[in-house]
């Protein structure tokens, strides 16, 4: 979990089971403004994942995403970092998939 710049709690887990269709092999993602109700989970395909420990981090306006980038096996070590901010009073602009961390990221 990471807090984003705008206050945003940041969910990023393994996602197995019922409780993230349409995932297979990718991480579970949600977002709360409160810390008390979140959105629903949704996978996120971009970030391939072989339900195993990764990790989040949010530091100086980016997030920083750690896994084994592999469907199958704990190998290709991988950290993306990507730039979140919001825009006031509208949906927001990115939200910290691996989509958008593998577009506008490096990977380190």
């Amino acid at each position: 979990m990471a807090e984003l710049p705008d206050g945003t709690l940041y969910f990023n887990g393994r996602a197995q089971g019922p409780a993230t269709p349409n995932c297979e092999h990718c991480r579970a993602v949600s977002f709360s403004k409160n810390g008390s109700s979140w959105t629903a989970t949704t996978g996120d395909p971009a970030l391939i994942d072989q339900s195993c420990q990764a990790s989040v981090l949010s530091a100086d306006s980016y997030v920083y995403f750690s896994n084994p980038a592999s469907k199958t096996e704990r190998v290709n070590m991988t950290v993306r970092r990507g730039r979140c901010r919001s825009t006031p009073g509208s949906q927001r602009e990115r939200e910290p998939t691996a989509n958008n961390l593998a577009r506008a990221s490096e990977t380190v």
